[in-house]
């Protein structure tokens, strides 16, 4: 766009299509000033730029007050009295042959190419069709061991054409996969990729022999003893592995609490509790098991002596030995000494067979743990 357009424009308000035509005989190289007057609407604007164009002297023209069919007409004359129509005759013959011959260029080819896709059709259909595959996500987390089923993640795609996806699998390590999906119709393809996360998220195990025991005060205690078994469902763990926190003091009495804790490589925690009981046994505790069987000696001479007056059909009785432990009797000695006392005294009222039954300490890991009936 010239000065002389950008001045015209800061000068005067014309309309668009007023810009339009200044604009267009800006373009052209014509002389704008012959019609730069805001009076003269689009359409006289373009009946001067044309008379421009054809080489006219357009000052006949150049009058608002001359509407623009007059100035068509005016300038049909003008172009009659200087040959102009005959010229443009003369134009439109030479472009004729070049038209024809373009036409004929453009028939032909487009023959060829109609024949070209009708022996390719399918070829070329298949270049031109869509190829869609759309996942429900790109990326999935997963626990470690959980199956993996990779159609769930097709959201969609076109079933008439191939999809290859990954084989349902476990996956066997904690770290990321890439997996490819793929859709194609022969021609085309389209591929996806799905991000899986295995994550472990499970808390490895401690299994203790027992989750309580009593030991008789200055007795050893080793707390990796009380240990089972150790497990981890990814990780290889074993005791070793196995922090033990709290400590116990064998020579005080008291309750202690042993706690056993085991992380794995994922940062999963477990922990197990030992409950500790250092009692401190008194004398006539430690003489009740003695007299315990003692007297049930006696009781087992008294028996055979009421049996041997007597001629019965032996009676079938269970006389598996049975543990009566501390623990159930709030740790209380006697009174654990007393019902495995009470125990046998049933077992040989209600049996008519020659039994031998005595009564004794049971120790676990090196402690009283509680009393055991005997039957011979």
């Amino acid at each position: 766009m010239s000065k002389t357009l950008d001045k015209l424009f800061e000068t005067y308000a014309y309309d668009s299509r007023q810009k339009t035509q200044l604009r267009l005989a800006d373009e052209k190289g014509l002389d704008i000033s012959k019609m730069k007057d805001p009076k003269f609407n689009w359409e006289q604007m373009r009946e001067i730029s044309l008379a421009m164009e054809y080489g006219l002297t357009p000052d006949t023209l150049c009058d608002p007050e001359i509407s623009a069919e007059s100035m068509e007409k005016i300038r049909y004359s003008l172009m009659d009295q200087q040959s102009v129509f005959e010229d443009a005759k003369e134009e439109i013959k030479k472009k004729r042959p070049q038209r024809i011959s373009l036409t004929i260029f453009i028939m032909v080819f487009a023959f060829i190419v109609s024949v070209v896709y009708l022996m390719n059709k399918d070829t070329i259909d298949k270049y031109i069709e869509p190829v869609p595959l759309e996942l429900t996500t790109d990326r999935v987390t997963v626990e470690y061991g959980e199956d993996i089923h990779f159609m769930d993640y097709v959201k969609y795609y076109d079933k008439s054409q191939q999809l290859t996806m990954p084989l349902n699998e476990k996956l066997k390590k904690v770290k990321d996969y890439k997996f490819d999906y793929s859709v194609t119709n022969g021609i085309k393809t389209k591929e996806k990729a799905l991000i899986v996360s295995v994550v472990d998220n499970i808390k490895p195990t401690i299994e203790l022999i027992q989750s309580e025991i009593t030991l008789n005060n200055g007795e050893q205690f080793n707390p990796k003893d009380y240990i089972k078994k150790v497990e981890d469902n990814y990780d290889q763990l074993s005791a070793d592995n196995v922090v033990i926190n709290n400590s116990v003091d064998s020579n005080k009495d008291g309750d202690y609490e042993v706690e056993y804790q085991l992380e794995d490589q994922q940062g999963n925690v477990a922990i197990s509790t030992l409950i500790v009981h250092i009692r401190t046994v008194s004398q006539n505790e430690d003489n009740t098991a003695v007299g315990n069987k003692e007297d049930s000696a006696v009781i087992k001479n008294q028996e055979q002596n009421n049996k041997s007056n007597k001629v019965e059909t032996p009676k079938a009785i269970n006389v598996e030995p049975k543990i009566f432990y501390i623990r159930d009797y709030n740790y209380d000695l006697s009174s654990c000494s007393q019902a495995a006392n009470n125990y046998m005294n049933q077992v040989l009222s209600s049996s008519n067979i020659n039994l031998s039954c005595y009564i004794e300490p049971y120790q676990e890991n090196g402690g009283v743990v509680g009393y055991k009936a005997v039957f011979d």
